[in-house]
């Protein structure tokens, strides 16, 4: 495996990369160690993917960022969906405007 790689998905499976390596085997495909590291980090509540148009239901980003973060225990904060979006003027935003705005909030 390349060695860029191994190191970032060190950082993000941490006490999962043993699994993940084992699951994998000694694949040397750089596009399907890709995919099979997203498909893997999702599967352990590690990371979570949207349409970059924006969200597949209401909440969805919002769920997202608060599964991650009671995953790696931060606590203290909680994402209020339904306040942030009531401040949103839904008519102003373009498809694609909706994620990242979101995330800036």
């Amino acid at each position: 495996m390349n060695e860029n790689f191994v190191r970032f998905a060190k950082v993000l499976l941490k006490e999962h990369y043993d699994e993940f390596y084992v699951v994998l085997g000694q694949s040397n495909s750089t596009g399907i160690l890709a995919d099979q590291l997203i498909l893997f980090a999702e599967s352990r509540d590690l990371m979570f993917t949207i349409d970059w148009s924006g969200e597949s239901g209401p909440g969805e980003i919002a769920n997202g960022v608060n599964t991650i973060l009671d995953k790696i225990n931060v606590t203290g904060f909680e994402w209020d969906n339904n306040a942030f979006t009531d401040n949103i003027d839904f008519s102003k935003l373009e498809r694609g405007d909706f994620p990242p705005f979101c995330l800036q909030q």
